[in-house]
Formats: structure tokens, sequence, C-alpha cells
């Protein structure tokens, strides 16, 4: 083969060569590059179970400020009608200042309760933007060996993005929202005993039994004694 036909193979060769090189590692680069994108965007898209959880503290949290915000609003109308109204005069000095006092509690408890829904939420709401932030330390949970891991559903929500102070603002919330609705239980029946007449006594204090004892142990004893 003629010396000028050789170096242009040679040259072809190298050529060739050089693009397969580069095709390659094009390649390999996409290939991470695509990797990495699908590894974030799997989990703005949170996982059926962690979706569900978060999507039914979010409906919680929603009709739980609702409430609030109602509750907020008759007890400050009952504030308002207690203060102007007149007492009978012979209720002690004590008896009316708890009056007032849970008067006071029950329309701060539910502000409160109000204000805890919608921080409660906003951080429901983030928690997709955060899981895809941290899809690496994901990936070292749901690519385990059966792709199931124990925890409990609050272990589950902040794992998957919602703040690690999770537990405090919801025993926050739910604090204040019990103690601003029994607050204003108490205020109405704590008015009814120092004003009204025996029979209306009886059968209001009957009535928030009735209703206010039930709903405590379904609240907070049930849960202790069947999970």
């Amino acid at each position: 083969m003629p010396p000028d036909r050789q170096g242009s193979r040679k040259y072809l060769q190298s050529t060739v060569g050089d693009d397969i090189d580069c095709s390659v590692s094009n390649h390999d680069r996409i290939a991470h590059d695509v990797e990495m994108s699908t590894r974030g965007e799997r989990y703005n898209e949170l996982p059926g179970t962690v979706l569900s959880l978060r999507d039914g503290w979010e409906w919680t949290c929603q009709s739980g400020a609702v409430v609030s915000g109602l509750l907020a609003a008759v007890a400050g109308q009952f504030l308002g009608f207690v203060r102007s109204s007149t007492i009978t005069p012979d209720v002690s000095y004590e008896a009316r200042c708890f009056l007032l006092t849970m008067c006071y509690a029950a329309l701060l408890f539910n502000i409160s309760a109000t204000i805890g829904s919608f921080i409660l939420m906003d951080n429901l709401g983030e928690m997709g933007f955060r899981a895809s932030c941290k899809a690496s330390e994901l990936d070292e949970v749901t690519d385990m060996g059966l792709g199931t891991f124990m925890t409990s559903q609050d272990g589950l929500l902040i794992k998957f993005g919602a703040s690690p102070e999770w537990n405090w603002m919801l025993y926050h919330w739910l604090s204040s929202f019990y103690l601003g609705i029994i607050c204003l239980v108490i205020a109405v029946l704590s008015y009814v005993l120092v004003q009204d007449a025996l029979v209306v006594k009886v059968i209001t204090s009957f009535i928030v039994g009735l209703t206010v004892l039930p709903s405590m142990y379904f609240i907070f004893v049930r849960p202790f004694i069947h999970y």
C-alpha cells in the first residue's frame, strides 16, 4: 500500500477511535445526568403511602382551621356578652374571675389553634420539595432489599420532608385545639351555674358530661388502649 494511503488509513482509524471514545464519554455523562434527574423527580411525586398520609393531615388541618376560627368568633362574642351582662349579685368575686378567665382562655387557645393549622399546612406543602432535595438519602431507604422499613406515621412524614419539629408543632396545635374547645364549654357551663335556675343547671351539666366525657375517651384514652 502506498505511504500516503497508509497514513490516511492510520489517521482515519485514530479519528474514528477518538469519535468512539468521545461518544462513549458523552453517553456516560448523559446517562448520569438522566439518572440524577430521575432520582430528583422521583421524590417530587411522593410515594403513595406518604402522599395519602400527607393529604389526610392537610385535610384535617384545613378543617381544624375553619373550626378554630369559628370557635374563636363564638368565644369573642360570648366574652362580650358576659362582660356586658348583669350577673347575679350574690355570685362571688372568684366565680366571676373564673368565668372571665375561661372566656379569655377559649378565645386565645382557638386563635392559637387557627395559626397552628396554617403552620402545619405550610410545612406539609413543602414536603415534595424537601424530599427531592435529599433524594440520595431517601434512596438508602427505598432501595433496600424488600423496599420497606419500619417507622411510625410521624417518622415517615419527617423522613420524606416534614420538619424535624413536626411532632412539637402537631402537639402544640392539638393541645391548643382541644383546650380551646374545653375552655369554651367550661365558660358556658360556668355562666349557667352562676346565673340560671336549678333545673337549667342540672340539664346543662348532664348534656356537657354526655358530650365531653365520651369525646375525651375517644381522643385521649382509646388510642393508647387499641394501638
